[in-house]
């Protein structure tokens, strides 16, 4: 798939995206996008999220391609009670994970800069619990990735 200046693509997740008993991050279905070589992006991500119980919490990463130039990526976390339980700024690709103080439904709130190096590839968005529990922590259908390439 080839990207033009202005391009813009919205990944919207078909269907609920459980992980139970693992901390080991796996590539979410259908939130991906190919990123051309030098290429800009700003991306916004809503990912709705439930926890069956409050022990496994959630570990979410984004990943580039090789030898990027220039990522930035600003994350909210909201609580089902609407008080903000996790915010971070990070300036390479890496993983974040928090456990919450109730189960229920919340929402991840991700905003992205990423500037491509001269290496094609996907960036990938990536699910796991942040630690290991038979209850699951699950990405709800309908969660959004918004894209659009600014160079």
């Amino acid at each position: 798939m080839s990207q033009q200046v202005g391009t813009r693509t919205i990944c919207v997740l078909a269907a609920d995206f459980p992980r139970t008993a693992s901390t080991v991050l796996t590539n979410v279905t259908g939130m991906s996008f190919p990123a051309v070589a030098n290429g800009k992006y700003l991306v916004r991500m809503s990912l709705p999220f439930s926890l069956a119980g409050v022990a496994p919490g959630f570990k979410f990463q984004v990943t580039v391609p090789a030898a990027g130039t220039s990522f930035m990526q600003r994350t909210f976390v909201v609580a089902d009670d609407a008080t903000i339980t996790l915010e971070s700024v990070i300036v390479a690709s890496a993983s974040i994970g928090n456990t919450l103080a109730n189960a229920g439904n919340h929402t991840i709130e991700v905003f992205m800069y990423i500037e491509n190096g001269a290496t094609a590839g996907t960036v990938q968005l990536q699910w796991a619990q942040n630690v290991s529990d038979a209850a699951a922590t699950t990405i709800l259908k309908g969660a959004i990735m918004d894209i659009v390439q600014v160079s």
